[in-house]
């Protein structure tokens, strides 16, 4: 009976022990399990897009790697920045990216403008298009022009025209910043004309486009002309000047009297006449007519040595 007593007794011993043991090793396991869970947050880096204390779970992969949102994320950072934020130099934002990569990103970005398929803001009708265009206007001025090539003008030049054949003049100026860098170009000189005729009422392209309209602004040769040849770039001076005689003629007051003092880019000895007989068949009280004498006035003075 005492044996059968102390057998019992160890017994309850035992079991009490046991639970003990198991209740702690339990209570271990949760803490140290709660410790390495909050240390995994803490690492967790956060998003972009969200504040220090969000709890929001990370974007799908899916979302992440579609190809309408490769640069989806760099554009919406660099829109929700001020413009009172200085750019980083044009060597340190170009280096690191390879021209490959920024070539494709482009078309990427023109697609989207183009095809209306990508996930920009579409609060109002004109969000998704200020926000495709101002994402390829930021990329192109992110182009190192020290390092911008003929070869790379060549293999971006369909895309340039489209951008130069269009009503928007920020994508006008943007593209003649990569083309006005390069050589004259027909192509480039037809698409700019037909552009900023259906961008008409928009003066602030014209300094721009009439600085690339003085690389076709050389003197003809008359050597040329005697042996039955024609002048270079005749034909391209023609449809400039035609440009200006419509435009003084026919354009917004604004945009008239831009014009007609963007002429300084393009006057030459052969090109003075016909200006000088422009300036007869304007209006003499308008501002265009008094910007383009003004014009005349500052040549002659300057190739008489006044």
């Amino acid at each position: 009976m005492k044996n059968k007593k102390k057998l019992q007794k160890i017994l309850i011993i035992s079991i009490g022990t046991l639970t003990a043991l198991d209740f702690g090793y339990h209570w271990l396991h949760k803490k140290n399990w709660n410790q390495i869970h909050d240390e995994k947050k803490v690492q967790i880096p956060q998003s972009p897009f969200t504040s220090s204390d969000s709890t929001a779970p990370l974007a799908k992969k899916s979302l992440e790697t579609h190809p309408s949102n490769l640069h989806q994320q760099e554009i919406l950072s660099n829109m929700s920045q001020t413009n009172s934020r200085e750019p980083a130099s044009e060597a340190a934002q170009d280096a690191p990216v390879p021209w490959f990569h920024k070539k494709k990103k482009l078309q990427n970005l023109f697609n989207c403008l183009k095809n209306f398929d990508c996930p920009y803001p579409q609060e109002n009708p004109q969000s998704y298009h200020y926000s495709a265009t101002k994402g390829i206007v930021q990329e192109i001025n992110n182009i190192n022009l020290n390092y911008f090539t003929k070869e790379n003008f060549i293999e971006i030049k369909p895309l340039l025209l489209s951008l130069l054949n269009n009503e928007e003049g920020h994508l006008q100026e943007a593209a003649l910043r990569l083309a006005i860098t390069q050589a004259a170009d027909n192509e480039i000189l037809n698409s700019l004309i037909n552009g900023l005729y259906l961008n008409v009422n928009d003066p602030d392209i014209l300094k721009s486009a009439t600085q690339y309209f003085s690389k076709f602004m050389e003197n003809p040769n008359i050597e040329d002309s005697k042996l039955g040849q024609s002048p270079k770039y005749l034909s391209e001076q023609t449809q400039i000047l035609e440009f200006f005689n419509r435009t003084l003629k026919d354009g917004s007051q604004l945009v008239s009297s831009e014009a007609a003092s963007q002429v300084k880019y393009i006057l030459r000895d052969h090109n003075y006449g016909f200006f000088k007989n422009l300036v007869q068949k304007l209006d003499s009280e308008s501002v265009a007519a008094k910007n383009l004498q003004n014009c005349l006035r500052k040549y002659s003075l300057y190739k008489s040595g006044g």
